[in-house]
């Protein structure tokens, strides 16, 4: 179990639904990805977590059962471990994985960068994770940095070919408000992100493919550096997130 950028957590629930369900159902679900409500550890009003739930209650009925729910921590392989029916062993390992994972910062940051470790930096599909953890932490008008080898390039096409077959992040929402396919989301993420601040990346994805989603490149850190610099000024406020598609990033409450 961990943070999931938009069910919330991993774990419990995710081992039906999607775990062993039919594709238009995952379909279905992950379209309420696009709501507000459904983002990284909120369980209570979000909708594609009560979805999960719902499917789990259904496939079980009154069947007696056990599962038995792992919970990580960054760099460790097993933190602890909650057995009993589905429901009460995620909410026990929930808390677990918060402690775990999350991590408390005083405000948002003129400049967050966060890297996809391994191998979670195969494919852009999967290090957008990272973006979607470390934009908690970032102010409006800031710029977040994802570092990720991409080695295997974009990934799955679905939602990239739908970011970019737009020129403005706007026109590629109302695409989406159309008809939704499974990874649409997405694409939604990131072109909402976009709106609101700017998104660079260091990969071996080439720069002049980067730019058709809203992201610029760079081949080199160093050079990324030196941009962001000089965007933001050497006085610009910066968080590091060393394993950001895990890791989440919380602004402290006054």
């Amino acid at each position: 179990m961990e943070p999931h950028y938009f069910a919330g957590f991993t774990g419990g629930r995710k081992s039906i639904l999607p775990g062993i369900s039919w594709y238009g159902t995952v379909e279905m679900n992950h379209s309420h990805a696009l709501d507000p409500g459904s983002r990284t550890l909120a369980l209570e009003g979000n909708p594609v977590h009560e979805d999960m739930e719902e499917a789990v209650s259904v496939f079980l009925g009154e069947r007696r059962h056990i599962t038995f729910q792992l919970v990580q921590a960054p760099g460790i392989i097993l933190s602890d471990m909650f057995i009993g029916d589905i429901f009460t062993a995620f909410r026990e390992g929930v808390e677990l994985a918060k402690r775990n994972f999350c991590r408390t910062v005083e405000a948002p940051f003129d400049v967050v960068i966060t890297v996809a470790a391994p191998p979670m930096d195969r494919t852009l599909y999967q290090a957008q994770k990272a973006i979607e953890n470390g934009k908690i932490a970032l102010r409006d008008g800031g710029i977040i940095l994802l570092a990720a080898s991409c080695g295997e390039g974009i990934g799955n096409p679905v939602f990239w070919d739908l970011l970019t077959s737009e020129k403005d992040a706007s026109d590629v929402l109302a695409a989406i408000e159309k008809g939704y396919r499974l990874g649409y989301h997405k694409a939604a993420k990131i072109a909402q992100l976009s709106e609101r601040a700017e998104i660079i990346m260091v990969s071996e994805i080439p720069s002049d493919i980067l730019a058709r989603g809203f992201i610029r490149g760079f081949g080199d850190m160093g050079e990324a550096l030196g941009y962001v610099r000089e965007r933001m000024g050497a006085d610009a406020s910066v968080l590091v997130i060393e394993d950001g598609t895990v890791t989440v990033p919380m602004i402290e409450e006054s």
